[in-house]
């Protein structure tokens, strides 16, 4: 689970079909930003920052935008 893989990536765990029917993985599936369900879907090893910070500034300016078409 933790720890490196061959290629230098960081190791990722892999869930089959009983498995997978946890909270955890409910509540992954409703907050992640996928159209799909997969039982093993690619993460990267850390939480990318600059991206999170951009798309929150995005769904503000969208919202503020969609508040302002409504007025």
């Amino acid at each position: 689970l933790a720890g490196k893989a061959a290629n230098g990536g960081a190791a990722q765990r892999t869930v089959s079909y009983p498995d997978n029917l946890t909270y955890r993985d409910l509540y992954y599936f409703l907050f992640a930003p996928t159209l799909c369900y997969e039982l093993n879907f690619p993460r990267s090893p850390r939480i990318r920052k600059r991206f999170l910070l951009r798309r929150l500034l995005e769904m503000l300016f969208l919202t503020q935008l969609q508040v302002g078409l409504i007025q």
